[in-house]
């Protein structure tokens, strides 16, 4: 795994952040990631990014039209 830097993208497939604790978006946010892009989310990530200001996008709906 590379060193995360500043404005690094984190590009995953589906259900990203499954099973990981209520602490997972202010951990990507505090090392610098500039969003998360994803099919999918787990629900729990989803609302505490959207709490805590980590920007995400869903793939599904951002590539659709290419």
């Amino acid at each position: 795994m590379k060193t995360v830097q500043a404005g690094d993208i984190i590009v995953a497939e589906d259900n990203f952040a499954v099973g990981r604790r209520v602490s997972t978006p202010i951990a990507i946010k505090a090392s610098g990631v500039g969003c998360v892009i994803a099919n999918t989310y787990a629900r729990i990530f989803y609302r505490n990014s959207l709490n805590t200001g980590l920007r995400f996008w869903n793939a599904l709906k951002l590539f659709r039209y290419f």
